[in-house]
C-alpha cells in the first residue's frame, strides 16, 4: 500500500458490518437461556449460561454503535440511546410481565406469588437487581424456582448505569 492509500484511509470512519448471524445467535441464545432452561430445566442443564453469552454478544454490539457513533460525531447521545432501547426491549417486556402474571393469577402454585409478584414490580420498575439482593433468598435456594424475570435484573443495572 503506498502512502498516498494510507493517507485516504486516515480521514474516513470505518463502520462495522451488520452480521446477520449475530441476530440469530442472540435469539438462538433468548430460546435455550430463558425458555427453554426456565421451562425444563432438567432438559437443558446448564442453560442458564446461554444468557451469559448473550450478554456478551449483545455488549459487543452496543460497543461497537457507541464507538461508530463517538468516530463520526465525537459524542455519544444518551437520550436517542435510551429511546431507541426503550423501543426496542420495552414492547417485549411488557408482553413477558402480563404473560407471568397471567399464568401466576390463574394456574401457578399459590406458593409462588409472593416472590413472583415482587419480580414483576421490580422488573417494571427496572429495580430488580435490588428485589434480588433484598429478597432474602440465599444463593444456592434461588435456583430451586427462580422467577422467569429473575434475569431482568440485568436491565435495571444497565438503567442504573446510565443515570
Amino acid at each position: 500500500m503506498t502512502d498516498s492509500n494510507i493517507s485516504s484511509l486516515e480521514g474516513k470512519q470505518h463502520r462495522l458490518a451488520y452480521i446477520p448471524g449475530l441476530d440469530g445467535l442472540r435469539g438462538l441464545l433468548v430460546l435455550l437461556g430463558p425458555i427453554i432452561f426456565h421451562a425444563r430445566p432438567d432438559f437443558l442443564p446448564g442453560g442458564i449460561l446461554a444468557i451469559d453469552v448473550f450478554f456478551v454478544i449483545s455488549s459487543y454490539l452496543i460497543t461497537s454503535i457507541a464507538l461508530q457513533e463517538w468516530g463520526s460525531t465525537g459524542r455519544i447521545d444518551l437520550i436517542a440511546y435510551a429511546g431507541r432501547r426503550v423501543r426496542r426491549l420495552v414492547p417485549a417486556l411488557l408482553i413477558a410481565i402480563t404473560s407471568l402474571a397471567l399464568y401466576l393469577a390463574l394456574w401457578a402454585d399459590k406458593s409462588l406469588i409472593a416472590r413472583w409478584t415482587g419480580s414483576l414490580v421490580s422488573t417494571l420498575s427496572y429495580s430488580a437487581n435490588w428485589f434480588e439482593i433484598f429478597s432474602g433468598v440465599s444463593y444456592f435456594q434461588q435456583f430451586d424456582n427462580p422467577s422467569p424475570m429473575y434475569h431482568a435484573w440485568s436491565f435495571a443495572i444497565e438503567e442504573q448505569f446510565y443515570l
